[in-house]
């Protein structure tokens, strides 16, 4: 079992039960939910802003460079939530 950290359990307690990308309810699928971080965990950037939530399929393509990329979910962030994470963690984005 994964541990979370508590900006990912704040993330999928923000997010809700499906996943962002795909808007697929997780607990339909074979293992359920994952919460990602969108930036490289660095020091300060392991807050709920920089996680999000999604279901295995997506949190699959994401970590093999398909969609969603890194600059669509920065992008779906903005557009869900008004997290700017270009302007808050500009060296990571």
């Amino acid at each position: 079992m994964t541990t979370r950290t508590p900006a990912q359990i704040k993330a999928f307690e923000r997010d809700g039960p499906s996943c962002l990308w795909c808007r697929v309810k997780c607990d339909l699928l074979r293992s359920g939910n994952h919460v990602h971080h969108i930036l490289r965990r660095k020091p300060g950037t392991d807050v709920p802003e920089a996680c999000v939530h999604l279901c295995w399929i997506c949190h699959e393509h994401t970590h093999n460079a398909r969609s969603p990329s890194k600059a669509e979910l920065v992008e779906l962030m903005r557009e869900v939530y008004g997290y700017d994470l270009q302007q808050t963690f500009p060296e990571y984005v």
